[in-house]
């Protein structure tokens, strides 16, 4: 089994086959979540490394009826809010 991550850090999606095109897997690492650091003026990759909660979510890439991909996250961790 082949596996995608098109947002760099999150877990992957499982492939049945994939294109190879001229930079590499379609799809594949094309984005990177960052968090602002405390000073406001530099960003940080997030990484499951040093950000265990990347765990917790889950990428999907869906097809449109005209062929477009757009990548959907979904978040499974409890809210922390309140």
């Amino acid at each position: 089994t082949a596996f995608v991550y098109p947002i760099k850090g999150l877990r992957g999606i499982s492939l049945q086959s994939a294109h190879i095109g001229p930079q590499g897997v379609r799809y594949d690492r094309r984005f990177m979540l960052f968090e602002v650091a405390s000073s406001g003026t530099k960003l940080k990759s997030m990484q499951l490394s040093s950000h265990p909660a990347c765990a917790l979510f889950e990428q999907e890439i869906r097809q449109s009826s005209t062929g477009e991909a757009n990548i959907v996250v979904r978040y499974h961790g409890s809210d922390q809010r309140g």
